[in-house]
């Protein structure tokens, strides 16, 4: 068994799907505002969700202002009618869009079905 650096056991063959976004904030306090709720969503999902493997944000490393969200559900299914179901992401949700409606972030992403070639 492969292990990371880290001690983590390193899986192969999941074959998750993947959500893949970009946010580009105009500014920084719409940025805090928005990863604010976010962590407190991100908190709910680890304790309550056993569907989602991966939930994840990272700042760039050469712009402050934008963020990758990177997301690992054990189906396109689970994330549509058990994670966006849920009281935690409407409320999640509810932030977004009011940065949203400010004109203060932009929004891009794909999705992806694993291959299970590699390993994570």
């Amino acid at each position: 068994m492969s292990t990371t650096s880290a001690g983590r056991k390193k899986e192969r063959k999941e074959k998750a799907w993947i959500l893949a976004v970009v946010l580009q904030f105009k500014d920084e306090k719409s940025a805090a505002t928005v990863l604010e709720a976010w962590e407190k969503l991100a908190n709910w999902c680890f304790e309550n969700e056993p569907i989602l493997y991966h939930y994840e944000v990272g700042q760039s490393d050469q712009d402050p202002l934008k963020y990758n969200v990177c997301e690992r559900y054990e189906s396109k299914e689970a994330y549509l009618n058990i994670h966006k179901a849920s009281e935690a992401f409407k409320e999640f949700k509810k932030v977004m869009v009011e940065t949203q409606e400010r004109d203060a972030i932009t929004i891009t992403g794909s999705s992806y079905n694993e291959l299970g070639l590699g390993f994570v």
